[in-house]
């Protein structure tokens, strides 16, 4: 059991730092107006979020491949857009979730009951957004803290606290951009 957990956790590791070194670039975008976003082809299902709300909108090329997406914030969604023959079409729709510097996403949230943490990051894979890693802690003794005697996990494998940290420190060097 010992080794499968060494295993999993070995592999988790690999995979993130592979996951951060392909996604060393960074991205810049442009903030557009309502009106610039309104003029660009979109689907009716774009078209329904804007007659509710929108926040701000940005089109940056969050994948690298040369292509500007459309990122627009809502009071509660982060949409991800990309065009697809001639039209820009959500590929990515969270709660939640920021962009970072290199064009990942985090998804974070704080405080769930009784008390917990998570974390998630995506990056764009194959015409998606795929997850690549998850964190996760839990206050177990209740007592408001994270510490040593709290519940962190990996991927789905329990780890230490000092695992935990180190693991979400790899990306904590990435700023949040939008």
């Amino acid at each position: 059991m010992k080794k499968r957990i060494i295993f999993a956790l070995l592999f988790a590791l690999l995979n993130l730092q592979a996951c951060l070194t392909a996604s060393d670039n960074t991205v810049e975008g442009k903030r557009i107006t309502l009106s610039e976003l309104k003029a660009l082809p979109i689907t009716s299902e774009i078209q329904s979020v804007l007659e509710e709300e929108i926040g701000e909108a940005m089109l940056m090329d969050m994948n690298f491949d040369g292509n500007d997406e459309l990122i627009i914030r809502t009071s509660i969604d982060l949409l991800i857009c990309e065009r697809i023959e001639n039209e820009f079409e959500i590929v990515y729709s969270g709660t939640y979730s920021v962009i970072l510097e290199n064009g990942m996403i985090q998804y974070h949230r704080p405080g769930g009951a009784p008390l917990h943490d998570d974390y998630m990051f995506f990056v764009y894979e194959q015409n998606e957004y795929k997850e690549k890693v998850s964190l996760s802690r839990y206050d177990e003794n209740e007592d408001g803290q994270y510490d040593e005697q709290d519940v962190y996990f990996l991927n789905d494998s329990k780890v230490t606290m000092g695992e935990w940290n180190a693991s979400l420190q790899l990306y904590q060097k990435y700023d949040e951009i939008f």
